[in-house]
């Protein structure tokens, strides 16, 4: 007699998910026990808590009716679970996306402002360039308007104006 490599527990799932998607048929327990070592080369005393597996991850249905417990699964459901994953998966992604863009938005607006951060230095400097020459050129004139007598310039345009006016 050969002896047969023993199935991993992955494989065993995937064996009864395939028992289930050729069937396309509602099993109990020990339908399943009964079934699935014939067809498939799982061992009777693993497909309980292979069984339970496949539940837990949602691969199987399981509905109790009447006090018994029945199993189904069918290839339009796990398309549909696989679809429905997608989807979560996708509007997850465009979540992602969105915050993405947002976060780069704030370094762009960031980094603009940092931009304007330094005209704004550098307009500051010269601003204060600016006050100190005003203030230098306020001290000239008030240097010079001490010294100017307003009265005899006055004087001086008119006796130009008269001599002007007498050479002609």
């Amino acid at each position: 007699m050969s002896k047969r490599k023993p199935l991993s527990a992955e494989e065993k799932q995937t064996k009864l998910l395939e028992l289930f998607h050729e069937t396309n048929d509602v099993y109990q327990l020990k339908d399943l026990e009964r079934i699935a070592p014939k067809e498939k080369g799982v061992v009777m005393q693993s497909v309980k808590g292979i069984l339970q597996e496949l539940v837990n991850n949602g691969l199987v249905q399981c509905e109790k009716i009447a006090g018994s417990l029945y199993y189904w699964s069918f290839p339009s459901g796990t398309l549909k679970k696989l679809q429905r994953e997608l989807e979560e998966v996708e509007a997850k992604s465009i979540q992602v996306q969105n915050r993405v863009d947002e976060i780069q938005s704030k370094v762009q607006k960031t980094s603009e402002a940092l931009d304007d951060r330094q005209t704004i230095e550098n307009l500051t400097i010269e601003i204060q360039v600016l006050q100190e020459e005003k203030e230098s050129l306020i001290k000239q004139v008030a240097k010079y308007s001490s010294n100017i007598n307003y009265e005899e310039i006055k004087q001086k345009d008119n006796d130009a104006k008269v001599w002007l006016v007498g050479d002609r």
